[in-house]
């Protein structure tokens, strides 16, 4: 791993609305994310969170980090496990409409797309198909066509040379340059937002050592010297 590659933390985090009391709790499991982006750059998926930001500012919620964890897969199943645990569909306190559990299975984590193997067959049923039948979406704006088609279009990619100027322009897309930097202002109010509170630090599960996040997500975890 290089100092450029992006290590992802997955946790699950624990907002308090001041002026209602109003709870949320939620996970955050996303490439590349941290436990420092909370209501830095990310204000959860909450439609109802976003909501009170708008009317109430940032500054009106109280946030906490409530555990790490060391894979997607264990953040998102300790999330369904505490939001069944405390009932938050049945309590006015907490701002989450499900608990994960009550979803249908399309939409949860027993999903049987999930399922080892299931993504390979249903591929291969869809390109059997569209072989000899012609996409619901042919002729349509956007439509690529027959199989064929898309394997001449990836071909053609594929052999295509890139210039410089094409490359560059790629990479300031990719890299995300192209967004508006944060204005002084902005800058100022998550400086201030930051003011006296401790910074989060965990602890390796492998060696045991504690250390702020950046520095442990690079030297530790999966790249710890002590990882079996």
């Amino acid at each position: 791993m290089t100092s450029t590659d992006i290590y992802t933390i997955p946790y699950t985090y624990l907002l308090t609305h001041v002026q209602t009391g109003k709870k949320y709790y939620g996970v955050r499991f996303a490439k590349g994310c941290n436990p420092s982006d909370l209501f830095i750059t990310y204000f959860t998926s909450s439609k109802y969170v976003k909501s009170l930001i708008e009317e109430y500012g940032i500054e009106s919620f109280k946030f906490e980090i409530r555990k790490i964890f060391d894979s997607v897969e264990k953040a998102r199943k300790w999330e369904t496990k505490v939001l069944s645990k405390i009932g938050v569909t049945k309590r006015d306190d907490y701002l989450n409409k499900t608990d994960n559990i009550s979803r249908p299975p399309m939409y949860g984590l027993e999903n049987p797309v999930h399922q080892v193997g299931v993504k390979e067959k249903i591929s291969k049923t869809l390109l059997n198909y569209y072989e000899t039948n012609d996409n619901a979406r042919k002729g349509k704006p956007g439509h690529l066509g027959t199989v064929k088609q898309k394997q001449a279009v990836s071909k053609s990619n594929s052999e295509r040379v890139w210039s410089e100027e094409s490359l560059l322009k790629l990479s300031v897309s990719q890299t995300g340059l192209k967004k508006p930097p944060l204005s002084i202002n902005h800058k100022q109010k998550i400086s201030e937002f930051q003011k006296g509170k401790p910074k989060l630090k965990i602890q390796c599960p492998h060696c045991d050592v504690i250390g702020g996040v950046n520095t442990m997500g690079r030297w530790h975890f999966d790249n710890c010297t002590l990882r079996r």
